[in-house]
Parts: C-alpha cells; structure tokens; sequence
C-alpha cells in the first residue's frame, strides 16, 4: 500500500501538537496541505477548503464559506456612485 501524504502530515501533526484549534486554522492547515475538505468540529459537515475551490476555477454560487471569488463578487454586485 502506498503513502498518504496527506495522512502522514495529519499524523506528524497529533505526534508534534501542532494541529489547528480554530475553524480558520483547520481551514488554513488544510489548504495548505492539499485537502479538498475538512470537518467542522462543531457541525460535522465537510467543508470545502479555499484550495479546492481556487482549482475548481469559478465561484459555483453556493454561498461556499471559504469561496476565494465572493470578494470579487461582491465588488461587482456593489451599487455605482
């Protein structure tokens, strides 16, 4: 069976007490290592992370908590002067 590097930055993690206490830093960890979700501690819904939906290309309108296109969104959606 092959290496998960994923699971094994996971498990250096718990090992070195280092993993994210906070929904920001478990989304931030998880961005950072490649992960396309997380699981929100306190709901238990799988998240999708802002690196997933940057490789994705386009905002899917879905109001996604982490979505890397609403501030451009909502700069477009904003009235004229």
């Amino acid at each position: 069976m092959g290496s998960n590097p994923i699971r094994s930055t996971i498990l250096n993690g718990i090992m070195s007490g280092i993993l994210p206490k906070t929904v920001d830093e478990i989304e931030k960890f998880s961005s950072n290592i490649g992960a396309t979700y997380y699981v929100d501690p306190e709901t238990g819904f799988r998240i999708l992370t802002s690196y997933f939906l940057k490789k994705r290309g386009s905002c899917c309108d879905r109001s996604c908590r982490h979505c890397p296109y609403k501030e451009k969104d909502e700069e477009k959606n904003e009235p004229g002067e």
